[in-house]
């Protein structure tokens, strides 16, 4: 098989004596080929099995996907043959035998960057390793265990095999959704089928509603997940873990968090365009995608949206709602549901502004303290 790929970069890093070379481009996203999918089998320890890793890419891919090249690793292929065309900027690809061909490494990064396309366009790049040359087998299989052996243990792997989560799993286990939550890295359901809510996401969540205060916002819920999970790993400043506590008390009305950020992320749209007198399906800038004829399911609750947006339109509104929680008892001070419809109108309309301030900027949304204090103030 050959491919032609547009490329936004090329460099050749290194040839040995014996020919080999190693090269490397980025190229859009979109540019990467479907075909690449059958080309797979080299990588002996690729299980295909889409994990938290794989829901850690997806979520930079729609959140934040300027910054995929520079958090993710890429992908490496083994090829007999790339070369670059620098007057089309365009790279070939071959692959020729599927025994030592294809996919080496970044099988988690392929499979994401497939699934996020299905959602539509996606303005990220992606950075492809080429080894080239003759490859020998026996060589082969130790450059991809080396590779592939790079990832360190990741903290909610450890904290659930310290039990830590237990209170969140006891709350959620008669919920719906609940065989759909990967405690821990490479979580299968009983399809085999990678669990599509991590528990990453579940305390962000938490996190969201934490006590603080409207001088001091919850960002890292969006910007920075492993941070909120290292925050409630770790020992407060009176040395007391702080799962021991927070993460007990707030496990309680953990399901009407979850609730309430599905149902948020349902009616936003609509107060959007009806009390707010916006176009919510017009914010294409924004990451907005209007599926008229496919709804999709939400997460938590039994219902479906035709809108799929960034998570930053979600977050800072969710957080506004800590207001109305005792965090002594964790305990609603009034029904989160209720505050909603009340207020639904002029959250939307705090979020027109706050768009029209970040227009075709989803992610710097996000990570602003205006977008987050205005939200809190509307509720």
């Amino acid at each position: 098989m050959i491919k032609k790929i547009k490329v936004s970069s090329f460099r050749s890093q290194y040839e040995s004596s014996d020919g080999r070379r190693l090269c490397v481009f980025t190229a859009k996203v979109s540019e990467i080929p479907t075909e690449w999918e059958e080309w797979r089998d080299v990588n002996v320890r690729d299980t295909k099995k889409r994990s938290d890793v794989f829901n850690a890419i997806v979520d930079t891919l729609k959140n934040d996907p300027e910054e995929m090249i520079f958090r993710n690793l890429g992908i490496t292929i083994v090829s007999p043959n790339v070369e670059f065309d620098n007057k089309t900027n365009t790279v070939t690809v071959e692959f020729s035998d599927k025994a030592i061909h294809g996919i080496a490494n970044g099988g988690h990064t392929f499979s994401a960057i497939q699934h996020s396309l299905l959602a539509g366009p996606v303005n990220a790049q992606v950075k492809v390793e080429c080894i080239v040359g003759e490859i020998d087998p026996k060589w082969l299989v130790d450059i991809i265990d080396g590779r592939n052996r790079s990832r360190a243990v990741q903290t909610e792997s450890l904290e659930n095999l310290a039990k830590s989560y237990d209170s969140i799993k006891r709350v959620l286990a008669n919920q719906p959704y609940n065989d759909r939550i990967a405690y821990s890295e490479f979580e299968l359901d009983d399809r085999n089928k990678r669990k599509d809510v991590s528990i990453r996401e579940i305390l962000s969540y938490i996190y969201c509603l934490d006590d603080f205060d409207r001088n001091k916002h919850p960002i890292e819920a969006y910007s920075s997940k492993g941070a909120v999970v290292d925050y409630y790993a770790n020992e407060d400043e009176k040395g007391k873990k702080r799962h021991t506590y927070i993460l007990e008390r707030a496990s309680k009305i953990l399901p009407d968090i979850l609730e309430l950020r599905d149902v948020i992320y349902r009616d936003l749209p609509k107060a959007y365009n009806i009390d707010a007198g916006g176009s919510f399906g017009k914010l294409t800038t924004m990451g907005v995608v209007v599926h008229e004829n496919n709804p999709h399911p939400l997460k938590f609750i039994d219902s479906a949206t035709i809108y799929t947006y960034p998570d930053a339109f979600i977050y800072p509104v969710l957080a506004a709602f800590r207001k109305h929680i005792d965090h002594r008892a964790w305990s609603w001070k009034e029904k989160p549901l209720v505050v909603w419809e009340k207020r639904k109108a002029d959250i939307a309309s705090a979020m027109k502004d706050v768009v029209g301030t970040f227009s075709g900027n989803p992610n710097k949304m996000g990570k602003s303290g205006l977008a987050w204090r205005t939200c809190y103030d509307a509720i």
